[in-house]
C-alpha cells in the first residue's frame, strides 16, 4: 500500500473514532480535502515513535504528530511496561516521577 493510501486509511480511522474531539476531526477533514497531500501524509503515514530523545515531532493532528492522543498512547504504553516490569517481574513497589515542560502549554 502506498503512503497516501495508508495515510488516508489512518485519517479515516481517526475520523470514525468516538475518542477524537470535533476540532481535531475538522482539522483531519481539511487535510483530506486539500489538494496538496503532503501534510496529510506527514501527519498520518506512521505512528510517532518513542526514541532515545523521548517523543519528538511536529505538534498537530495525526498519528505522526505530537498531540493529546499520541502523548496519551505513549504514556499508557510506558505505564503498562513499567507496571509489568516492576510489579510482576521484579516484584517491586511502584514509584512515580513527573517531569513537566511549559513549552507550548497554552495549546
Amino acid at each position: 500500500m502506498d503512503l497516501l493510501t495508508e495515510s488516508k486509511k489512518r485519517a479515516e480511522a481517526w475520523l470514525n473514532s468516538s475518542v477524537i474531539d470535533d476540532s481535531s476531526k475538522q482539522s483531519i477533514r481539511k487535510l483530506l480535502e486539500a489538494t496538496d497531500s503532503k501534510p496529510l501524509i506527514d501527519s498520518f503515514y506512521k505512528d510517532l515513535e518513542f526514541g532515545t530523545g523521548g517523543l519528538r515531532g511536529v505538534m498537530g493532528v495525526g498519528s505522526n504528530c505530537i498531540n493529546k492522543y499520541t502523548i496519551g498512547a505513549a504514556t499508557q504504553g510506558l505505564s503498562n511496561y513499567l507496571k509489568n516490569l516492576l510489579l510482576v517481574k521484579l516484584r517491586l513497589p511502584l514509584r512515580m516521577i513527573v517531569v513537566i515542560t511549559a513549552k507550548n502549554w497554552r495549546r
